[in-house]
């Protein structure tokens, strides 16, 4: 668990980024986005109370814990691409959206594990966009079939890539989808995020306030 490392993704770099329609556009954007995950742009809380999540008590926050860290001038195109959507499908009438935002963020998870060589790259991705969908659309729709089948699709990506973060929210809804998923299918999640929290409450190097929150995310399990 030593390479958990915070990248804040704040409503401001939806609207800082558009589609790009020139060179000189991508290289504003990539420009942005870079100052950005620098620290340069945005405005991050200075105090987090709520030790479930980094994110704290603001529902609009979108700063989600990434399991690597970004190497070189990296670009979330995948990532920022999607979250840029809720402009169109707002997160607010999630049980009117969370389908097509989740019609447009599986081929982008696909496209990010092809995208990149780097491990890296490929994973912030695929997490900013599964804690995206599980945190701001799945967290707020009833349970049947359909959305668990989604949930399912992230968990299942997100185990299958190995992510060690967000430890509550993805706790949170395997609890939430438990009762749809295929016994197998939770059994697996459940244990996979147990041994995660195990090793993260064994390791003396990690923060307190880290251990507090895997501590928090294991009583959803």
């Amino acid at each position: 668990m030593k390479s958990l490392f915070i990248h804040s993704f704040t409503l401001v770099i939806l609207f800082l980024i558009t589609s790009c329609v020139s060179q000189q556009e991508a290289a504003e954007e990539d420009m942005r986005v870079q100052k950005f995950l620098n620290g340069e742009i945005g405005n991050p809380q200075a105090h987090y109370t709520d030790a479930t999540s980094i994110r704290g008590n603001d529902p609009n926050d979108m700063r989600y814990m990434a399991t690597m860290t970004p190497t070189g001038s990296f670009m979330p195109r995948q990532a920022t691409r999607i979250m840029s959507q809720m402009k169109k499908y707002p997160f607010t009438d999630a049980v009117t959206n969370w389908k097509p935002m989740h019609e447009l963020a599986q081929p982008a998870i696909e496209e990010a594990k092809s995208a990149y060589a780097n491990q890296s790259d490929k994973m912030i991705n695929i997490e900013l966009i599964s804690f995206f969908m599980l945190d701001k659309y799945l967290s707020k729709v009833p349970v049947n079939a359909e959305t668990a089948s989604a949930a399912d699709f992230y968990l299942r990506t997100l185990t299958a890539e190995g992510s060690k973060a967000e430890l509550y929210l993805v706790c949170a809804s395997i609890n939430k989808f438990s009762s749809h998923l295929s016994r197998s299918d939770a059994k697996a999640y459940k244990t996979y995020y147990g041994k995660v929290i195990s090793q993260l409450l064994a390791d003396e190097a990690a923060p307190e306030l880290a251990k507090s929150w895997a501590i928090t995310a294991k009583s959803q399990l």
